[in-house]
């Protein structure tokens, strides 16, 4: 089929790996199981850049079998979960209030990241990384 996109919350792991949750009947958690090669894009207003990553998606665990199982780091998890619930302050996200509780953790695992600078108009602003290599 042809490539979709699609907005989430996410959240990047101290190692550059990148969770989102999504409901468990969606077409995003489908295309993630049947072609698992993904690309995603950060964008920080503030400071006019950007972060491009490509890599392979997994679809890991429920909320609770990562918090029982220690399958995602806590941190990332606690983000998520604030982010999505609105403990942090926030409003519930969509995903939220359609999905319930039946949500799934997916990573990302870079396989490539470049991140851009839009601020500066210098070519050496942007900076690319190969991971895994």
């Amino acid at each position: 089929g042809a490539p979709e996109t699609a907005a989430v919350y996410g959240v990047m792991a101290s190692n550059c790996d990148i969770y989102f949750l999504s409901p468990t009947r969606t077409r995003k958690l489908k295309n993630v199981e049947q072609r698992p090669v993904v690309s995603i894009t950060f964008i920080n207003e503030s400071s006019l850049s950007t972060l491009q990553v490509q890599g392979s998606a997994t679809v890991v665990c429920t909320p609770v079998w990562a918090i029982m199982f220690n399958k995602i780091p806590k941190s990332v998890v606690e983000a998520l979960l604030n982010i999505h619930t609105g403990l942090g302050g926030s409003e519930i996200t969509p995903a939220f209030k359609t999905g319930g509780p039946e949500q799934y953790f997916v990573k990302i695992t870079p396989s490539w990241m470049r991140l851009a600078n839009f601020q500066a108009s210098k070519a050496e602003d942007v900076y690319t990384m190969i991971v895994g290599e």
